[in-house]
């Protein structure tokens, strides 16, 4: 057998040898017909004992306790026929030994107990239906020991009565067993076989161990049943027959084995082991139908109930009294409805699925879904319903629906609020669609003007009402509306004395529906729908209708406003344009004044002094020569102010379009323009590697030269000027430095820097006009760029600007 463990399933292969052998040795026995033997007279008692009645108690006991741990009543029923033979075959052992017909007696009568509780047992699981009543009121162990107890107490009624001969004589001396033995017998044998088939059909259907051991040994004990009244007491087959039945003993103790056996493999109870046999499908049938949350019914060929579970008596209101046996339809339905309803279930489509409208115990209707299952048996035909309420579902799918129409009407709306920029248009439209979407008789836009509430648009009421003013008592529901700031429903204004105003009553308005339209949290409108008739209630969906209906109600008015604003505001511009345009040529004006007009008289004054100076000078006095020297010095200052303030207005007029510049040579270019300023300061330029980037190249170049020419200016005495130049990509833009070590920049002077004829210092002292970095700052702007200072006086200075990577011309 190799290495595998003895187990139950290897020994199921040899269970079926003792039946043959028995049966061969019986047929042996009965030809030859050996001599009699000695019947030992403890020998019957003892056996007995050890394996009829060991078997059938410990069978009992094992039983009990599975019932009482929630088997169904076969549980019981196996027991109290174990119980029986135990208890008959002690009795017939021990108390009567001396007496074979009463011995005889009992031990038929209790065989034939315990037949009829194994043949009641093994018929449980194939009931048709679920009972109507049961036991569950009582306690399972107060049913099995009163079970058990009225099998003892019936075996001792019987041994009495079989001591005094109250019973028909089982064995007549010389005779042998008579009439009523042999009817007994007959029948316990009959019922013997019959539930060992039971069992073994149980075993077929459910594969459990014990159940198999069970039928087996069934079968065995109706075979020794069965050889021992074929022979006299002591007799070769007698005791063959008596075998049998101890052989029978073993094999249901076997069985019990078996489920210790399992019930220590699982890790769970030797009662719960055992129950779980006996929860065949009728019992899981049951616990289904009781815990299922839908209405289970079940209906018998006439169309009567025959299963009604809890859920059913919820749903209908009827108890399981009430209901089972009593005609389906006339529960569910009414009387007109009642035969139609039967045809309606036979044929559904596919036999599955129905919706009806039902009627409950107290005539209230609801819509249900019905489950149809239809089986034809050989008693007719059987109906299986699973009835569910889907009242709020269907309300539920009516109110999506709903939703989904309300929102395609919403977003016709907002594509009309695009349609048009006419606003009072999308206003009056708007008012319309919303009232036939959300089926209102009127509808109004109300808007809040200098603190009064006035009808604005309207639809369903007449048109006189369009600019009609609310305040006071007359305002009462727009003020409630305001306040809240949240959908206000009126089912009836009639309701309440202070919603009773003239405006109203005129009109015949019942119902209505307000919604605050909000701009930042401001009131600055309401939204009205209204009914001339009572309106119940008014539904979620109709509710957020209304709700995002104002939202872009609200938006569009935002927008009108918007609108508007930017009207005046592009109304604004178009005269500052047009100001700044007459601007720009007053300053076009002055240029070519200043370029053409004012340097010629400039330049007659300046040569006729010079004229003066040379012809004249030192045949004057002193005086004359130092005024004349005043005149040329404050012409050349003139003439020189002029040509900055004309290259500072030309900066965005005349400048060129921008392109690739490398600034290395604009770098170059500068140096070269201020070569002999820079030779004359032994002035040191130095510079990084510079990029190239989008700008005006003679912009650029002029930028360049202004501040390498204001660090050469602005030199400190004892040192000739160092200049250092420097360029860094910094995000999206270039970072440009010219740092010296010039005499520095007073703090109190570096907010005004680069503002127009700004000075740090005396013309006197340090040469210049004040326009130069007010040019450098115009320059840098046009660019898209920034430029500002960091100076320490004494410690030089260090100009930074910034010109985009990419670079585009700024207006």
């Amino acid at each position: 057998m190799d290495d595998k463990k003895f187990t139950f399933s290897m020994l199921k292969r040899f269970s079926f040898i003792p039946l043959p052998l028995i049966i061969a040795t019986a047929v042996i026995i009965y030809i030859v017909d050996i001599r009699t033997i000695y019947e030992p007279h403890l020998l019957l008692p003892i056996l007995n004992t050890i394996f009829i009645g060991g078997g059938g108690f410990t069978i009992a006991f094992i039983a009990a306790s599975a019932y009482v741990f929630a088997a169904t009543r076969q549980a019981l029923f196996l027991g109290g026929g174990s119980l029986a033979l135990g208890i008959s075959a002690l009795l017939a052992g021990w108390i009567f030994a001396d007496s074979p017909n009463v011995a005889v007696t009992i031990f038929s009568i209790g065989a034939l107990l315990a037949a009829v509780l194994h043949i009641l047992g093994a018929t449980q699981g194939t009931e048709k239906y679920l009972a109507r009543y049961s036991l569950k009121k009582f306690p399972r162990q107060l049913i099995a020991i009163l079970f058990y107890s009225g099998i003892t107490i019936f075996f001792v009624i019987l041994s009495v009565a079989a001591i005094r001969g109250f019973f028909p004589p089982f064995f007549v001396a010389g005779e042998g067993y008579t009439p009523t033995r042999w009817v007994i017998t007959i029948e316990y044998l009959v019922l013997f076989f019959t539930s060992a088939l039971f069992y073994a059909r149980s075993y077929y259907l459910f594969k459990k161990s014990f159940l198999y051991w069970y039928s087996l040994g069934l079968a065995i004990i109706s075979i020794g049943l069965t050889l021992a009244p074929l022979a006299t007491p002591g007799s070769p087959l007698n005791w063959l027959g008596r075998i049998s039945q101890y052989l029978g003993s073993i094999y249901f103790l076997v069985a019990a084995v078996s489920v210790l056996k399992e019930a220590r493999a699982k890790g769970i109870g030797f009662a719960q082991t055992l129950g779980n046999i006996w929860l065949e499908p009728a019992i899981s049938y049951r616990m289904l139908v009781s815990m299922a949350g839908d209405a289970i019914i079940s209906i018998d060929d006439e169309g009567k109930v025959l299963v009604w579970s809890p859920a059913a008596e919820r749903l209908f209101g009827y108890s399981q009294n009430e209901a089972i046996g009593s005609p389906f339809a006339s529960l569910v339905a009414a009387d007109e409805q009642a035969d139609w309803l039967m045809i309606r279930l036979d044929r559904s489509p596919d036999k599955n699925r129905v919706e009806l409208e039902l009627r409950r115990k107290n005539g209230e209707t609801f819509t249900a879904e019905l489950s149809v299952s239809i089986a034809d048996i050989p008693s007719g035909r059987l109906r299986m319903v699973m009835i569910r309420d889907i009242t709020e579902r269907k309300r539920t799918e009516e109110e999506l629906k709903r939703a989904k129409e309300l929102s395609d009407t919403l977003n016709r709306i907002n594509a009309t609020m695009n349609s048009t920029l006419d606003f009072d248009e999308i206003m009056r439209r708007i008012v319309v669609e919303a009232a036939k979407a959300i089926g209102s008789d009127a509808c109004n836009i109300t808007l809040c003007r200098n603190g009064h509430w006035t009808v604005a648009y309207t639809y369903g009421l007449p048109q006189q009402v369009i600019g009609i003013r609310f305040t006071g008592q007359q305002a009462v529901i727009s003020d409630l509306v305001a306040a809240t700031k949240k959908p206000l429903a009126i089912k009836d204004i009639r309701s309440e004395e202070r919603f009773r105003h003239w405006i109203l009553q005129e009109y015949g308005v019942r119902s209505v529906l307000g919604i605050s339209l909000l701009v930042r949290e401001e009131v600055i409108g309401i939204l009205y729908f209204i009914y001339f008739s009572v309106k119940p209630s008014f539904s979620q969906a109709e509710i957020d209708f209304a709700e995002k209906l104002s939202t872009s109600i609200s938006l569009a008015i935002q927008n009108a406003r918007l609108f508007e604003e930017r009207k005046r505001v592009e109304e604004e511009l178009r005269q500052l344009t047009a100001e700044l345009s007459r601007s720009n040529a007053e300053l076009e004006q002055f240029a070519y004044i200043a370029s053409h007009d004012l340097q010629e008289p400039l330049r007659m004054i300046s040569g006729f002094t010079q004229l003066l100076a040379r012809r004249y000078k030192g045949k004057l006095d002193k005086d004359a020569d130092e005024f004349i020297a005043y005149i040329i010095d404050g012409v050349t200052r003139m003439q020189r102010m002029i040509e900055d303030l004309l290259a500072y207005s030309r900066v965005g007029t005349r400048g060129k379009p921008f392109e690739s510049t490398n600034l290395e040579d604009v770098f170059n270019q500068a140096v070269t323009n201020l070569k002999a300023a820079i030779e004359e300061n032994k002035a040191v330029i130095t510079h990084d590697p510079l990029p190239t980037v989008m700008a005006d190249a003679s912009q650029m170049i002029q930028l360049f030269q202004n501040l390498i020419a204001n660090a050469i200016k602005f030199r400190k005495r004892e040192e000739p000027p160092r200049i250092h130049i420097s360029a860094r990509r910094k995000g999206n833009e270039w970072l440009f430095s010219v740092q010296d070590n010039g005499i520095g920049i007073a703090s109190e002077f570096m907010d005004h820097l680069f503002q127009l004829f700004q000075r740090a210092h005396p013309a006197g002292e340090y040469p210049g006009t004040g326009i130069g970095l007010a040019t450098c700052k115009r320059i840098v702007e046009r660019h898209g760029g920034r430029i500002w200072a960091e100076s320490e006086p004494g410690k030089g200075s260090t100009f930074y600007f910034t010109i985009p990577a990419k670079g585009g011309e700024k207006s």
